[in-house]
């Protein structure tokens, strides 16, 4: 009977798996967290040749960011302090300018000081209708008294809500008077000085 061949491809296949065995080992254990290295691009140069020649052209342009924020202050005022120049890299949320917020703090201070009168006054409406409902249980008013009182507790009350909706927005305008950077970046124009 004749001795079977044996092939020869399965034992070299297990030697080249075994030599490439410790370069697999090293590739799986790199460490996959480090930067790869930047690629450098090439880049398209030529001369700039005498601006004479017969097929010379000639074209105006103008060189712009690909993606621009304009920003600007949001309220009227005079400019105190510019805190940036054309070219200056910013970060989000820097200061980059501010107007003079002195009318806009005294607007915050009257709102402030006539919603601390009119929530007094509703306070004290509130008591007194409640003295009112009493006397109406009694039926020692007329219902009509009774709802003239309830008529200037609700005025009182929605117009101390009004003034806290205004004194919200004046403190936002005083907010407006600084201009800060809404995102990282580099000023590349100022409208302003």
């Amino acid at each position: 009977m004749p001795k079977p061949k044996i092939p020869l491809l399965p034992a070299t296949s297990s030697r080249l798996l075994i030599a490439l065995l410790p370069l697999m080992v090293s590739v799986g254990c790199s460490d996959q967290n480090k930067p790869t290295p930047a690629v450098s691009r090439p880049v398209k140069v030529f001369r700039i040749q005498d601006h004479t020649a017969v097929d010379a052209r000639n074209f105006a342009g103008e060189i712009r960011a690909r993606i621009e924020t304009p920003l600007s202050f949001r309220v009227a005022g005079k400019l105190l302090e510019r805190k940036v120049d054309v070219g200056d890299p910013v970060r989000k949320g820097q200061l980059l300018a501010t107007l003079d917020g002195n009318d806009y703090r005294l607007a915050v201070q009257a709102i402030k000081a006539q919603l601390a009168s009119a929530q007094a006054d509703s306070n004290f409406l509130r008591d007194d209708l409640e003295r009112y409902r009493e006397l109406l249980a009694q039926q020692v008013i007329s219902p009509p008294e009774f709802q003239r009182h309830e008529t200037s507790y609700t005025t009182a009350r929605e117009r101390a809500a009004a003034l806290e909706a205004q004194w919200a927005e004046a403190g936002n305008q005083l907010n407006y008077t600084e201009l800060h950077a809404d995102r990282d970046g580099v000023v590349t124009a100022l409208a302003v000085e």
